[in-house]
Parts: structure tokens; C-alpha cells; sequence
């Protein structure tokens, strides 16, 4: 069972809805969860929550087997943007979550999404829209698998039909935990992964959690455990950005934390 959750205070969320419930046959189940309907349709089912995304640790109260948060993206740039992530934080919870701690996630999910979102972007006809991975960040905090897919990055976006689509073709179409890809976690470079988006859509490599660079200087071989044991399908390969592990000092004390992993490392 995977269940879908989209947010009353998420515009793009609120513009997703009714393309789950008017083109693909969402239908009401008859139950009832924090206050609104519980809409169904093969293996999945659609909540939508009162609170912000981020916030929403009583989700892991109920039982599923992959939570997927379909909502917006924002940042100060602007920039049109299909995105997908796994959550928690390397450092304090400043925007949900707990501090130090990730959660479960998908490197093959992340994959397939990140493939089909350059799909839809193709067929329908979004060339503006940049199709991107984020770095792990904020929360909720849950022990139960799951993974961000977004709509970005300001409001006019989030209010368009047509990367909304994109967005639940993606889910009810390509969410499959299979792959044939090398299950990898990433070290360092840009919130926005160019190195490890790249890596994915050209290439056979598939990411769960990514540590960014401005995470790294609260990383330890802790954060190193947590991304692995947070990692469905067991990580084959470290995938580093030399260049974006920061200065020389924080540069060889991470080095050292990931050649003592006994993961085979591949500097990029």
C-alpha cells in the first residue's frame, strides 16, 4: 500500500487533488482522516492533512507501506522545477523533522521518479521546467518509508495543470521500488545534486539520501550510519563530489569517514 498525502494549506497539493480523484478514479472509501475524506484506487490510497507537510509526524501513527508527499516546491529563485527527495536532517530540525535523524527512503523510487518526470516534461511539452534531485532535508520525522515529489518554485507555478500532471502521472504510473540501477547515497556538491541528477538520468545510478555540502560540516560516521540503515535497498557505492566536500581540513576529515564506511567510494 503506498498512500499519497497532500496538504489543504499546499496549493500545489490542492492542485493535484482533483486530477487523483477526476482522471484517475480516486474514489471515497467511506473513512474518514483528520477531518476529510480517505479517497482509494488500486494500491493506493489519498489522504489530505490540515498541517504543512513538513510537520506531519502523527502520519506515522498509521500503517502504510510508503508514504509519498506530493506538494510544492519553494525557493527564492523561482525557478520552474519537478523535484525529488528523501527527508530528515543532518543537524537541527529547523523545518520539521528531528534533529539528526533521517528517514527511510527508495534509491530505485527516487530513480524512477526523477526518469519519468523527464518523461512527462518531454511529452507534455514543459521545457522550462528543470528536473532535479534535492539533497535529505526537513522533516517530517517517520520510521515509515517515504519520499518527497514537488512542484516548484513559486506560486504561479504550483497553480499550473500541466506540470501537475507530470507530477501524479509520475506517482500512479512509475512508483516501483524495482530497478536494475546501482543503489547509491551521495556526498557533498549543491542542495540541487546537478552531479547526482546527471548521474541518474544518464547513467546507472539510483540515490537515497544525499548529504549536501552545507550539511557537512555537522557529518560524522553517524550520519554516515544513518544514510545507510536509511536505505531500502543497501548502498553499493558512495558517490562523492570532491569538489563539494568544502575546505581542505572538512575535505579530509569526510574522506576519512567514508574510506573507513568498507562502501566502495567513487570520487566525482
Amino acid at each position: 500500500m503506498f498512500t499519497i498525502v497532500v496538504s489543504k494549506s499546499d496549493l500545489a497539493g490542492m492542485n493535484f487533488f482533483p486530477l487523483f480523484t477526476e482522471n484517475f478514479g480516486f474514489r471515497e472509501t467511506g473513512r474518514i482522516f483528520d477531518g476529510s475524506p480517505i479517497f482509494a484506487f488500486g494500491n493506493f490510497e489519498l489522504l489530505t492533512i490540515n498541517s504543512v507537510q513538513i510537520f506531519a509526524d502523527f502520519l506515522d501513527k498509521r500503517k502504510t507501506d510508503f508514504f509519498i508527499f506530493a506538494s510544492k516546491h519553494s525557493s527564492t529563485a523561482k525557478k520552474p522545477s519537478l523535484t525529488a527527495h528523501a527527508i530528515g536532517n543532518f543537524s537541527k530540525a529547523e523545518f520539521g523533522g528531528k534533529d539528526f535523524e533521517l528517514c527511510p527512503s527508495s534509491a530505485f523510487l527516487s530513480r524512477n521518479y526523477l526518469l519519468s518526470l523527464k518523461e512527462q516534461r518531454e511529452s507534455l511539452v514543459l521545457p522550462d521546467f528543470e528536473i532535479c534531485l534535492e539533497a535529505t532535508h526537513h522533516g517530517p520525522f517517520l520510521k515509515t518509508p517515504s519520499i518527497f515529489i514537488e512542484l516548484g518554485s513559486s506560486e504561479k507555478e504550483w497553480l499550473l495543470k500541466k506540470p501537475a500532471e507530470a507530477v501524479v502521472e509520475t506517482i500512479l504510473k512509475k512508483t516501483s521500488l524495482h530497478s536494475n540501477a546501482v543503489p547509491c547515497i551521495g556526498i557533498g556538491g549543491g542542495h540541487y545534486a546537478p552531479g547526482f541528477t546527471k548521474r541518474v538520468l544518464n547513467e546507472n545510478f539510483a540515490f537515497s539520501h544525499i548529504a549536501a555540502e552545507y550539511s557537512l560540516p555537522h557529518f560524522t560516521e553517524f550520519s554516515l550510519q544513518k544514510m545507510v540503515s536509511n536505505s531500502i535497498e543497501k548502498p553499493e557505492l558512495i558517490v562523492a563530489d570532491r569538489k563539494g566536500l568544502g575546505k581542505s581540513v572538512q575535505k579530509n576529515r569526510i574522506q576519512q569517514i567514508l574510506q573507513e564506511s568498507g562502501i566502495e567510494i567513487l570520487f566525482v
